[in-house]
């Protein structure tokens, strides 16, 4: 899966959330070629080996300070002053790259210009720098009640190890009752009530 902006944190990283979903999206899919039922979640774990880096963000999309005491306006009647406190960030960490795609408008520092990233011409992905992360999801053993998943992201760049998974899901017993009720028509299941429509249940 390419790591656009749209699944990266304010780090410029793949986002822990887009991560354990795609844990448990995947390994679902995986018990899916094994089982008929999709099961529910019982144990979902992650493990965060190493940052996924995301796709560069190109320069033109990346968020412009506001000067010094400027103000939004709230509503009609107030305005609220921005703060201008300096957010701390981690050493060494960006809080966004620029697409360093070669170009006359590409841009290599973020500070503002164009970027021909995001497809198109002159785009990332025909620089080379494209993240990819490459989920491998299997079934490590598929139960009559309980099936135990497990799940390996990697940076497809270098194979670097970026995170593992473990799901394990409750798989409904499948009542066959229900499967034939399902599969019948309105006409049939009224004559199969006797010609009366079913009674509804009182709690």
């Amino acid at each position: 899966m390419p790591v656009r902006a749209r699944v990266q944190n304010r780090y410029g990283t793949l986002h822990g959330g887009c991560t354990a979903t795609l844990v448990d999206t995947l390994t679902t899919a995986a018990l899916l070629t094994v089982s008929p039922l999709p099961g529910v979640s019982m144990v979902l774990s992650v493990n965060y080996v190493a940052p996924m880096p995301g796709t560069p963000v190109p320069a033109a999309s990346l968020p412009v300070p506001a000067p010094s005491g400027a103000a939004t306006p709230a509503d009609d009647s107030a305005s609220v002053a921005l703060s201008t406190t300096p957010m701390p960030a981690l050493t060494g960490t960006p809080v966004a790259r620029a697409c360093p795609a070669a170009g006359p408008h590409s841009s290599s520092s973020g500070d503002g210009g164009g970027s021909g990233c995001g497809g198109g011409s002159g785009g990332c992905e025909e620089a080379g720098t494209e993240e990819v992360v490459v989920v491998d999801a299997r079934v490590v053993k598929a139960g009559r009640q309980v099936a135990t998943l497990a799940a390996e992201l990697r940076r497809k760049r270098t194979g670097q190890l970026v995170a593992t998974g473990s799901h394990t899901k409750f798989l409904q017993i499948q009542d066959s009752a229900m499967d034939r009720l399902k599969q019948l028509s309105g006409a049939e299941k009224l004559q199969a009530a006797g010609g009366q429509a079913p009674p509804r249940s009182r709690l």
